[in-house]
C-alpha cells in the first residue's frame, strides 16, 4: 500500500477515495435490491509539535450510498490531541482503541462500538475519551474515561446485507435512560511481555456495546429497537511465540448481560488458536499466512451471538510482487449447529495510487420449517397466543402492547384493514425474531455478495 503525504502547514494530509459495488446473488425477504453502488472518502491530517512531544491526528470519512439511507454518513474515526512523557502518554478525544490478539476478534475488544452498516467485517466506530497510559518496568496501564456512548449501526429498511425485520430508530417510545444508555464506561488494562510472551487483563464497566432487541409497543407501526446494558466485563489475552507460531487465547466473563426472555446474568467467551506464516514457498517469493481459531460463546438467545461455537480458519496468500497481490480465503463455521460463513478476498495495485479489491462472502444456512403445531398457534386469528409469543423480547411490558392494539380497534374498527394489517406486521415480526437456538444464522441466508471497490490513493 502506497498512501502519498503532502504537507499542509506544519502538518500532513492522506486521503483515499472510492468506488464500492456490491452484486447480492438473489433478492432478499425485506429488499429487492440487487445491487448496490456508494461512494467514500476518507483523510487524516496529522501534525506534532515541542519536538514530537505533542500531536494532533484528524481523520473523518464520509459515505454516500445508492439505496440505503443508513450509510450516507460522515464520521470521525479519530480527532485525538496525544502528549507524551518519559513515563507516561495521555490521549484526549475521540479514536480508536482495538484490544484482543487474534484477527477474528470480537472477544475482548470492548472500547469500540461495531459499524456493520462501513464493513460488515470488522469497522468501527470512533469513541470520545480520555485515556492515560503509564509506561513502566513492570508493564504498561491503560486507564480510560469514556463517554458520548454511540450506538450500534444498524442495518435500515433498504440495506443489504441487512435484516428481515424493520429497526425503529425513534427514541420516543424507548428513551435513551430506560434502555440504560447513560453516563460515562470507565475500563483498565495491564499489559506485559516476557521473552516469547505476552499478555494482557482487563476490566471494562458501562454501556455493552453489544445491542439486543425489543419490540417498540407501537402495533400500527411495529419495529425493533436496540436495547443495551449495563456490564461489568473482565477480560483475559495470551500470545506465545514458538518457532513461527503464535498461540493465541482470549476469554471475558460479563456480568449483567441478558439473553431475551431471561434475566439478567453472567456469561462467559473465550477463543483459542494458533497463527502461522510460510515464507519463501517452495523457494519461490510467495507467503502464506494461516490463522485457525475456535470461540466459544455460553449464550443461546443473544442477537449479538448469533455463532456461538465457531470454528475461524483463514489463509492469505502473498505474492510479494511490484503490485502487492494477496489473495484471501476464511471460514467461520458453527460445528454445532452447521451453518458458517464463507469469504473470499483478492486485492491488487493497478497503478502507483490506486487499488482493485473485490470480496465476496457467501453465508450458508437454512431456515428451517416451523412446526405446523407451532404455526397453528401463532396465527393471526389467535391474538391471545400471538402477543404471548412477545416473551421472546427482552423487557416487554405486555399490557403496552394491548394498550396499542385497543387504541387501534378503537381509532378504526375490529374489522378495519389496519387492524387486519397491525395483526399481519405483529406476526412478521415475532416470526422475524424468533429463530431457534440451532438456526440463528438463517436471518442472514438471503445476504450472500460480491463487493468490488476501487480506491485512489492521494
Amino acid at each position: 500500500m502506497h498512501s502519498n503525504l503532502y504537507a499542509f502547514g506544519d502538518g500532513e494530509w492522506s486521503s483515499e477515495a472510492g468506488l464500492e459495488g456490491t452484486i447480492f446473488a438473489e433478492e432478499s425477504e425485506s429488499s429487492d435490491v440487487r445491487s448496490n453502488f456508494s461512494v467514500f472518502m476518507s483523510t487524516e491530517y496529522y501534525v506534532d509539535w515541542n519536538d514530537g512531544g505533542d500531536s494532533f491526528v484528524f481523520s473523518p470519512r464520509l459515505r454516500l450510498d445508492q439505496h440505503d439511507s443508513e450509510r450516507n454518513t460522515i464520521d470521525f474515526t479519530e480527532f485525538v490531541w496525544v502528549h507524551v512523557e518519559d513515563t507516561w502518554e495521555i490521549r484526549t478525544g475521540i479514536r480508536e482503541e482495538a484490544w484482543g490478539v487474534s484477527l477474528m476478534g470480537g472477544v475482548v475488544d470492548v472500547i469500540n462500538q461495531t459499524n456493520i452498516v462501513e464493513d460488515f467485517f470488522g469497522a468501527k466506530l470512533g469513541q470520545p475519551m480520555i485515556n492515560l497510559s503509564l509506561v513502566q518496568d513492570w508493564g504498561i496501564l491503560d486507564l480510560f474515561v469514556l463517554t458520548g456512548f454511540r450506538e450500534a449501526s444498524l442495518p435500515g429498511e433498504d440495506s443489504r446485507p441487512g435484516l428481515p425485520f424493520a429497526l425503529d430508530t425513534s427514541e420516543s417510545d424507548i428513551p435513551l435512560q430506560d434502555r440504560e444508555i447513560i453516563g460515562l464506561d470507565y475500563a483498565v488494562r495491564w499489559q506485559h511481555s516476557w521473552e516469547s510472551f505476552e499478555w494482557a487483563v482487563s476490566y471494562f464497566y458501562g454501556t455493552s456495546r453489544e445491542a439486543d432487541i425489543d419490540f417498540n409497543y407501537d402495533v400500527a407501526t411495529p419495529g425493533i429497537v436496540s436495547t443495551y446494558y449495563n456490564v461489568n466485563q473482565i477480560g483475559a489475552e495470551l500470545l506465545y511465540i514458538w518457532n513461527g507460531y503464535g498461540f493465541k487465547y482470549e476469554s471475558r466473563t460479563v456480568i449483567g448481560s441478558k439473553n431475551r426472555g431471561a434475566e439478567l446474568g453472567t456469561y462467559t467467551a473465550a477463543l483459542v488458536g494458533f497463527e502461522y506464516t510460510w515464507g519463501s514457498v517452495f523457494g519461490s517469493n510467495f507467503d502464506i499466512m494461516w490463522d485457525v481459531s475456535y470461540m466459544h460463546d455460553d449464550r443461546k438467545l443473544s442477537f449479538s451471538a448469533l455463532m456461538e461455537k465457531d470454528v475461524f480458519a483463514l489463509g492469505i496468500l502473498n505474492l510479494n510482487d511490484e503490485f502487492d497481490t494477496r489473495v484471501g480465503l476464511g471460514s467461520i463455521w458453527d460445528v454445532k449447529d452447521d451453518e458458517g460463513i464463507f469469504l473470499i478476498t483478492a486485492e491488487r495495485r493497478i497503478a502507483e495510487s490506486w487499488k482493485a479489491s473485490v470480496f465476496a462472502v457467501y453465508f450458508y444456512a437454512e431456515q428451517k420449517e416451523t412446526p405446523p403445531e407451532v404455526a397453528e398457534e401463532q396465527t393471526a386469528a389467535e391474538l391471545a397466543n400471538l402477543l404471548a409469543g412477545f416473551e421472546i423480547f427482552g423487557e416487554s411490558q405486555l399490557e403496552k402492547i394491548i394498550d396499542s392494539f385497543g387504541a387501534l380497534v378503537v381509532e378504526h374498527g375490529v374489522y378495519s384493514n389496519e387492524v387486519s394489517s397491525a395483526i399481519a406486521n405483529l406476526q412478521t415480526i415475532v416470526d422475524s425474531v424468533s429463530f431457534q437456538e440451532d438456526n440463528k444464522l438463517a436471518i442472514m441466508e438471503d445476504e450472500s455478495f460480491v463487493r468490488v471497490l476501487l480506491t485512489h490513493y492521494f
